[in-house]
């Protein structure tokens, strides 16, 4: 036990320090459906389970999600959360930006046991603050909120043995990934992607995989769609303005690439509102 002292100490500065409650939401997710792979630059994402099941997947990592349970995923990691088809899994996703130093040692899984009432409502008291009228005293109950589930947090991970520090994608390979999820959506190519991070085209394309499961490409246009669909909910835009905003050539290519993912058409999808 002596020998977490110092870590957690260290762990506890940090947090002090350099931690900022950025965002809370709760997931409901349609059964059988995932989210889109994506990554966080600077973001400690932090989930917990309220009900029902599913899966936390981590690069070509699996990890359950179930009641009870805290799934952490560090920054820069590639990850999708997949849902049960009879079952699925609700869940509160909690994103922690560091100024600093990301304080590491964490497992990836934590069942919170006996404490999972007062870990709830945390969460729940949470979700409230942070979705109501921002004033002085609701950021500050904010950030004692925010420490003490941090504190719950590292009570915990002593009970867990010790793990290996997640691995850490270098900056210019998760530049290179950043690149392919936002707007103007123009594929900079396998050469140019590769040089960034100073590796031979196989390599890349390899590493690439090994993180996202997918290739560049297919990465590339399911961030595409993923960003359209978005797009589309907020009903801002219209089908051909969304086409040209995604980087599509023309409104005919994008329908016919977004009802081959999505199995509608995008006008349908942005009149049923219907997340899919």
């Amino acid at each position: 036990m002596s020998n977490n002292k110092p870590k957690n100490k260290d762990t506890c500065e940090i947090i002090q320090r350099d931690a900022q409650c950025v965002f809370i939401d709760y997931l409901d997710p349609v059964p059988g459906k995932a989210t889109a792979l994506h990554l966080h630059p600077n973001i400690l994402h932090i989930t917990y389970t309220q009900s029902g099941s599913g899966t936390c997947v981590i690069g070509n990592s699996e990890y359950e999600l179930k009641p009870g349970t805290i799934n952490i995923v560090y920054p820069y990691e590639p990850h999708a959360f997949i849902t049960k088809d009879d079952n699925p899994f609700c869940n509160y996703n909690l994103k922690i930006q560091f100024k600093g130093v990301i304080p590491l040692g964490f497992p990836r899984m934590i069942k919170i046991g006996r404490m999972r009432r007062s870990f709830e409502s945390k969460f729940n008291k949470l979700y409230d603050l942070f979705h109501g009228a921002q004033t002085e005293t609701s950021k500050l109950e904010i950030q004692v909120l925010m420490f003490e589930i941090f504190i719950i947090l590292i009570k915990q991970r002593v009970q867990y043995e010790e793990e290996a520090n997640p691995s850490r994608v270098n900056n210019a390979f998760a530049s290179s990934v950043q690149a392919l999820q936002k707007p103007p959506f123009i594929f900079p190519g396998l050469d140019r992607l590769a040089k960034q991070c100073n590796m031979s085209k196989r390599s890349f394309t390899d590493f690439f995989h090994k993180m996202t499961g997918m290739s560049p490409r297919s990465f590339w246009l399911e961030s595409k769609l993923s960003y359209a669909a978005r797009l589309l909910r907020a009903k801002e835009y219209t089908v051909k303005e969304i086409a040209v905003i995604c980087g599509f050539a023309n409104s005919q290519n994008f329908i016919r690439a977004f009802k081959k993912r999505y199995t509608v058409t995008p006008k349908t999808f942005q009149t049923s509102q219907t997340n899919y």
